[in-house]
């Protein structure tokens, strides 16, 4: 188990785009310095396994990691850059070290790597093997691991006193943990735009986290459903999965310095917090990729009812009523503005932004234009229909532009929202797409940037075979629609029929009938 050391300073100074790159020069490194029967993987962030085969002694690996250190330590050509890599490895042998499952290899490889870590301005080596279980002068933390879990009584006889302890600790590690995350570029976009009491919330919601990790009676069901649900919330403000692999590694950091003196010699609690951090970590990833899933068939879903529908209007309303389903999405519209500028909505999606146009039609809220002189015009939607280009609204509480609209959108759990104007030709929308976010961020990360230009795409080549009415056609406003249903689903409308008959013909000379009030 190989981990780069102080990997995360090189992502602070030159970004993840370097990062990223580095650790692609990484890799072809390590693969140039290994034999052709040997194994290279990135486990995720800046770890990886390597699996060495067909060792006749254990004085083999000496030159093998020699090589494997020196290729390290070559100089990595990034633009104009060099840049020097160094690192921690962790070795374990089968069947010495574990004679069961390669699981039992790959943790006591990690512990040995962790142990290199932790002593690694004494140490001699740069790597390390876990010591015999025989040597007597070795720590609980150091050989009594091959079958240590993260959950179970064991696990939890082991963290009744950590998890103690450690409570009036927490704030130490979350104050500094978000500071840290604050002086990365790609981060404090996201935290930057939300609110204090939100921003205070963030550090509760963490606080609770780690105490749910350190939780003795921790089962793993209920650490999944946690882990996954904030993966999926991590997805929805547009969290990339390298800021959720850097984060998670950086937090282990701070929960072992914090930690670390209330295990003195055995570290098996801190191991089993490891596990538990490293599982955390693989259920949020699971959970955003869970995320990514759903997106693409919502394409697959919006694309079919684009080349289905028979007509403009079943098509929109087919489109909100498809995507108001989608967790990222708690409101949609499809509008245009009428003769004064103000937008009608057509297709309406989801309840809030349904309340929203009843409480507009009781003079409680603004309407939204296109007028770029207006205050109303400002926000995300008027920007979009004269720009032609996607417009966002990153959070409706710290976004100026979003101030006539503000206290009625946070009332219904909107926080951000983007809009899309669509129509064949650019710069000439024919209607305006508007998506309401429970989440901040404003559908801003790389996968949801290409999944509303997807969308577009598919509705603008819709567009382009059922196009609306011609433009200046006064839209049928949604509140008028509705009060129309409304009436159609009660008392409100009456048949009177009146049937027409052919003068001389009798009964058989019936030619029809008419006739419909309300």
């Amino acid at each position: 188990m190989l981990d780069l050391d102080d990997f995360k300073p090189v992502n602070e100074r030159m970004g993840h785009a370097i990062g990223d790159r580095l650790l692609l020069a990484v890799a072809e490194q390590l693969r140039g310095a290994l034999r052709d029967e040997d194994y290279v993987a990135r486990l995720g962030g800046d770890e990886f396994v390597l699996v060495f085969e067909d060792l006749a002694r254990i004085e083999d690996l000496e030159p093998l990691l020699e090589r494997v250190r020196l290729a390290l330590e070559q100089p990595s050509q990034i633009d104009d850059r060099q840049v020097v890599l160094h690192a921690s490895l962790g070795m374990a042998l089968f069947p010495l070290h574990a004679d069961d499952t390669g699981e039992q290899l790959l943790r006591r490889a990690d512990q040995a790597m962790y142990h290199v870590k932790a002593h690694k301005h004494e140490a001699h080596r740069w790597w390390a093997l876990p010591p015999p279980i025989a040597n007597a002068e070795s720590t609980p933390s150091e050989h009594e691991v091959t079958d240590l879990q993260p959950y179970g009584e064991s696990a939890a006889r082991l963290l009744r006193t950590l998890s103690a302890a450690a409570q009036g600790t927490l704030e130490a590690v979350v104050e500094p943990f978000y500071i840290e995350l604050a002086q990365m570029p790609e981060p404090a976009r996201l935290l930057q735009i939300l609110p204090a009491y939100e921003m205070a919330a963030l550090h509760d919601k963490q606080r609770d986290h780690l105490r749910l990790l350190l939780r003795p009676d921790l089962d793993a069901s209920t650490h999944r459903a946690v882990a996954e649900h904030a993966g999926r919330a991590h997805a929805g403000c547009g969290i990339e999965t390298v800021w959720l692999s850097d984060s998670a590694e950086r937090l282990r950091e701070a929960l072992d310095a914090a930690l670390g003196r209330y295990v003195h010699r055995d570290r098996r609690a801190l191991l089993v917090l490891h596990r538990r951090l490293a599982q955390d970590r693989q259920w949020q990833l699971e959970g955003m990729r869970a995320m990514q899933r759903e997106r693409d068939a919502l394409i697959a879903r919006i694309s079919a009812l684009a080349w289905s529908a028979d007509g403009y209007a079943s098509l929109m309303q087919g489109v909100v009523d498809t995507l108001a389903r989608h967790d990222e999405i708690i409101s949609c519209s499809v509008g245009r503005p009428d003769a004064k500028g103000s937008f009608a909505y057509e297709a309406v999606g989801g309840t809030a932004f349904a309340g929203y146009l009843r409480a507009l039609a009781h003079g409680e809220v603004m309407a939204i234009t296109a007028d770029a002189d207006s205050a109303m015009g400002r926000g995300p939607s008027g920007r979009a229909w004269r720009s032609g280009g996607i417009e966002r609204c990153l959070h409706f509480a710290t976004d100026p532009a979003m101030a006539p609209w503000r206290t009625f959108a946070l009332q219904v759990g909107v926080r951000s929202s983007v809009a899309l104007p669509l129509g064949p030709k650019p710069g000439a929308p024919l209607a305006l797409l508007v998506l309401y976010s429970r989440y901040p961020g404003g559908f801003s990360s790389d996968a949801q940037q290409a999944f509303v230009a997807q969308l577009k795409t598919l509705l603008d080549l819709a567009l382009a075979r059922l196009a609306p009415d011609r433009p200046g056609t006064e839209v049928l406003p949604f509140t008028l629609r509705e009060r129309w249903r409304e009436r159609l689903a009660g008392d409100g409308v009456e048949m009177h029929y009146q049937p027409i008959f052919r003068a001389g013909a009798g009964p058989r000379g019936r030619a029809g009938g008419t006739g419909a009030s309300a």
